[in-house]
C-alpha cells in the first residue's frame, strides 16, 4: 500500500489484512477502526486503532443437524481440533470441507459462550442422500434398452457413496458397482472400488468382461488432480 496512490479501495483492503492478521492469532472479536491524516507533504496516512479482544481456545465442538451423518464424519472435516486457538482461515477451511462434501445444503460454523475458551458449534443441514434413476433408450445396434441405477451418497452415515448401475437391451447386458470413500481413512485422498460385468452380443463373436478397478486422487490445488 505505501508508495501508491491513495485511493477509497486502499482503506479496504488495509482493513481487511488487518482482519486477517488477527483472525489468524485468534482473536475473533476484532475490530479495526481506520482513519487518515495528512502529513508534512501532503500524503496520506492511515491510522488504525486495533481492539484485539480475546484471544480464543477451543474448548469443545458440538454438532447440529445431523440426523444421519455420523458425528466422527463430520468432525474428520474440521482444522480447528480442541484446545487449539481459533483461526479465522481454519474456519474457512472447515466451512469449505463441509460444504464441498456434496452433504449438506446448508453450513454454518459459530463460536459459543465468552472469555477466552469458547464451544465451536457446527450447524448443518443434510440433503437427500438417495437418488434412483430409469432410462430407457434405443440404439441403432442394441436397439431397445433400458437403463437403472441406484445412488447413496451418504452410505451409513458415513459420507461414502455407493453405486449400482445396471443396463439391459436386446444384444447387451451391463452391470457395475461403485464404492467411493471421499476421505479415504480420514486423508485428503479420494478412493473408488469398482466391480463391472458387460455381456455384449456381436455379429460373430460374444464378448464378456468382468473386473474390478481400484483409483487413489488427490486435489492439490484447484485446478490439478
Amino acid at each position: 500500500l505505501v508508495g501508491g496512490p491513495h485511493t477509497r479501495r486502499q482503506g479496504v483492503v488495509a482493513r481487511g489484512r488487518l482482519r486477517e492478521a488477527l483472525g489468524a492469532a485468534g482473536h475473533p472479536e476484532a475490530r479495526v477502526d481506520l482513519e487518515e491524516e495528512r502529513d508534512e507533504s501532503g500524503g496520506v496516512v492511515l491510522v488504525a486503532t486495533l481492539t484485539t479482544g480475546p484471544r480464543v481456545t477451543i474448548s469443545g465442538v458440538r454438532i447440529e443437524g445431523n440426523a444421519k451423518t455420523r458425528t466422527r464424519r463430520i468432525e474428520s472435516s474440521l482444522s480447528l481440533e480442541v484446545g487449539e486457538a481459533w483461526s479465522l482461515a481454519k474456519e474457512r477451511e472447515s466451512f469449505l470441507d463441509l460444504y464441498q462434501s456434496g452433504l449438506f445444503s446448508s453450513v454454518g460454523l459459530a463460536l459459543e459462550g465468552e472469555g477466552s475458551e469458547r464451544t465451536l458449534v457446527v450447524n448443518v443441514v443434510e440433503l437427500p442422500s438417495t437418488e434412483l434413476y430409469v432410462e430407457p433408450g434405443y440404439g441403432s445396434y442394441e436397439r431397445l434398452r433400458l437403463g437403472v441405477g441406484w445412488r447413496e451418497n451418504n452410505l451409513f452415515g458415513t459420507g461414502r457413496v455407493l453405486d449400482v448401475t445396471g443396463t439391459v437391451s436386446e444384444l447387451a447386458r451391463r452391470g457395475q458397482v461403485d464404492l467411493t470413500d471421499r476421505r479415504l481413512l480420514g486423508s485428503d485422498v479420494q478412493g473408488n472400488l469398482s466391480v463391472f460385468t458387460n455381456t455384449r452380443e456381436e455379429p460373430s463373436f460374444t464378448s464378456r468382461e468382468l473386473g474390478t478397478g481400484v483409483t487413489f486422487s488427490r486435489s492439490f490445488t484447484e485446478r490439478v488432480r
